[in-house]
């Protein structure tokens, strides 16, 4: 009887080692065959395949980030032009209209920038008994041209400041295109490993689905307890959720490579196999290359010249300044003359001395009053523009 046992025991452990090794053989042959087809699934979506060289380029010339580094680029180099316009002629005018009880005298007229406006005209002259507060409107036109004619060195100073912000502007906008072409090539190489995952997983749960099955044959055979499926069920879920995940990584990763690169398109594919990696240089030599091209320390040396030019042209805005200056104005209304009538012609200077030793007279004092001017005044200024 024992041998009788023991021959079954025998020839059933026989028989449940050649299933286990038959369906071993046929589920890792699945695999092999398999790899012939397509590496991805056919329900992963297809996107348009793209180099890495392409990539690289096309976020050059049209990734937004890079393209606002541009631009602070331009914006330097139009602010860096505006020092050398001083040497440009410039045009300034005005018209102004006012009213007042003491017309055109210099402190009436508004002076804006650009305009060398000088006194065309004075108060008209009246006598104390009839100096009222009645208002007189006064009208004023005028145009000036000033032209540089030597700057001692202070225009110079300001551009050499403008230049070294635009420097700064510049390495700027290396750092920033070095970024981005970083993050391209991250995203790139990112597609490629999560096809790999993608892969690795595909293969995983197909693997896993063959145990299934043969725990399942073993189960409907009484070769194995349920257990041994429902332990089997369980790897299986467990790597089919493996490959969903895998699934949404991958399209992460190509919709990062789209946004990288400032496409327009939701997501973009790798083509081809993955560029070999380039040969690392030493050590001292990449010392040497980052001290001689790193932005962030061309930054920094940039910034300190820009500093130190800065300061220059400062210090150059206490220099003189020579320019050339032509005025065309013309004024209309005002107070009607009136006074006792006009000075004889004479020396007006002597005149005015003998007038300053004679005994001043509450009449005197009157009529130099700021509110009130003396005919003597008035006709003695037109007196001394109307002499040759």
């Amino acid at each position: 009887m024992r041998d009788a046992g023991g021959s079954r025991n025998g020839w059933w452990l026989a028989s449940f080692v050649g299933c286990t090794l038959l369906s071993f053989t046929s589920a890792a042959a699945e695999p092999a065959k398999e790899n012939t087809a397509p590496a991805l699934a056919a329900d992963v979506p297809v996107a348009r395949a793209i180099t890495l060289d392409d990539a690289l380029a096309y976020a050059r010339a049209h990734q937004p980030a890079i393209q606002a580094a541009l631009a602070r680029v331009q914006t330097e180099e139009a602010n860096a032009k505006v020092p050398r316009a001083e040497w440009l002629p410039s045009i300034g005018a005005t018209a102004q209209i006012f009213g007042a009880t003491a017309n055109n005298t210099t402190a009436m007229y508004l002076i804006p920038d650009g305009i060398a406006l000088p006194r065309i005209g004075g108060s008209a002259a009246v006598s104390p008994a009839q100096a009222t507060w009645k208002p007189y409107a006064s009208t004023i036109v005028g145009a000036s041209v000033f032209q540089e004619l030597f700057d001692f060195g202070r225009i110079a100073a300001s551009a050499a400041a403008a230049d070294a912000q635009v420097e700064i502007r510049k390495h700027g906008s290396d750092a920033e295109r070095l970024d981005i072409e970083l993050g391209v090539e991250e995203a790139y190489f990112a597609v490629f490993a999560a096809k790999g995952v993608l892969i690795a997983s595909e293969e995983a749960y197909e693997r896993t689905k063959a145990h299934r099955d043969l725990a399942k044959a073993g189960v409907g055979s009484g070769l194995r307890s349920p257990i041994e499926l429902t332990r089997a069920e369980a790897d299986l879920s467990r790597y089919d959720i493996g490959r969903i995940r895998a699934r949404g990584s991958l399209l992460v990763a190509q919709s990062v490579l789209a946004a990288s690169m400032g496409a327009p398109e939701l997501s973009l594919d790798v083509s081809g196999v993955p560029p070999p990696p380039a040969a690392l240089p030493s050590l001292a030599r990449s010392i040497e290359t980052a001290a001689a091209r790193d932005p962030m320390l061309l930054i920094a040396l940039a910034r300190l010249k820009a500093q130190e030019k800065t300061t220059t042209a400062i210090g150059a805005k206490l220099r003189p300044n020579l320019f050339a200056t032509g005025t065309l104005s013309g004024r209309a209304g005002g107070g009607p003359p009136s006074g006792d009538g006009p000075v004889p012609a004479g020396n007006v200077r002597r005149g005015r001395r003998r007038r300053s030793e004679r005994t001043k007279s509450p009449s005197t004092e009157n009529r130099r009053s700021p509110l009130l001017k003396t005919p003597t005044s008035r006709w003695a200024w037109r007196t001394t523009l109307s002499r040759p």
